[in-house]
């Protein structure tokens, strides 16, 4: 009995480490597709996005630039943000969905303006995420405040 236990457990730790590279193409994804919701993917924007992939998953620099080609090939193809968002939702903590929502502000203000169809974006991206409106609005004023843009 001990011994199933002990292979299940070891299943479990080894389907949540092959599915966080997963879950890292998935974020970079929303943030690709948040990049470009102004129609200008900047290059502050590009350097900001690695910035993040590489602190939020630990990754070097490299790392995190093949991980952004690898999402802006997916936004290429991709049709709705409801697979990406399902993905987090179901896996993610509320403290983490709230690390998502930051980044997205973070990219929507790296090139200086937080652009009308960006903030859609982001605000839709919560709602897919079910996050709480409180938070979502906390989430905005703290990355203005990080980017000058109050």
């Amino acid at each position: 009995m001990l011994a199933r236990l002990r292979e299940l457990l070891v299943r479990m730790d080894a389907a949540e480490s092959e599915s966080e590279p997963d879950l890292a193409l998935v974020v970079a994804t929303l943030l690709v597709e948040l990049a470009r919701a102004d129609d200008e993917f900047s290059r502050t924007e590009r350097d900001s996005i690695v910035t993040m992939l590489a602190r939020q998953f630990e990754l070097d620099t490299g790392a995190a630039r093949e991980l952004l080609d690898a999402a802006r090939r997916q936004a290429d193809h991709a049709t709705s943000l409801h697979p990406l968002t399902t993905r987090i939702h179901a896996e993610y903590t509320p403290e983490r969905k709230r690390g998502v929502l930051d980044m997205l502000w973070d990219v929507a203000a790296a090139d200086g303006v937080i652009d009308a169809h960006e903030e859609h974006l982001v605000r839709k991206i919560a709602e897919l995420l079910y996050v709480p409106l409180g938070v979502f609005t906390q989430s905005r004023a703290a990355a203005r405040a990080r980017h000058g843009l109050e």
